[in-house]
């Protein structure tokens, strides 16, 4: 796939980052990010690419696709997806979690997906750009790991203020 000259989403260091790819070579992208920091990433480290443009427009467009992503972000049921999967424990692409959530593969669908699956690890576990479906026990172990952290924070901060 070409994408010299698109914005992308990219996996970094376990963070998904935005950039546009000023230049590709085979397999490495050269990237530059929003605030004009050159790297060097694999092809396999696309998550998602957006559109093309020209750089110079890069920064307005970056801020109306984070702006795009948070509102299907706002509609999307991270426990309602797991659930629909029914405890497949296969990994999925993004594309495939978008288009069974919101019916499309839209880039903004599919980042949603990556920034809420990526964000909130309960439900779904990453590997490289693929997600698994966590199982029911594993869900509920994490809940239960969840629930005494926060307890023993709670008591941290009690005594603390004594």
């Amino acid at each position: 796939m070409l994408l010299q000259g698109h914005i992308i989403e990219f996996l970094d260091s376990d963070h998904v980052r935005m950039g546009y790819v000023r230049k590709q070579e085979r397999d490495r992208l050269r990237v530059v990010d929003p605030k004009g920091r050159n790297l060097t990433i694999g092809a396999e480290h696309v998550l998602v690419s957006h559109r093309q443009s020209p750089e110079t427009d890069f920064p307005a467009l970056a801020a109306e696709i984070v702006e795009l992503v948070k509102a299907r972000r706002a509609e999307l049921d991270v426990e309602l997806l797991w659930q629909s999967l029914g405890g497949a424990s296969r990994e999925f692409e993004p594309k495939e979690l978008a288009e069974m959530f919101f019916s499309q593969t839209s880039p903004d669908a599919v980042s949603a997906i990556v920034h809420a699956l990526a964000e909130d690890s309960l439900y779904f576990k990453r590997r490289g750009a693929r997600f698994v479906a966590k199982t029911t026990e594993q869900v509920e172990s994490e809940r239960l790991n969840r629930a005494r952290q926060r307890e023993r924070e709670k008591s941290r901060d009690e005594t603390a203020a004594i």
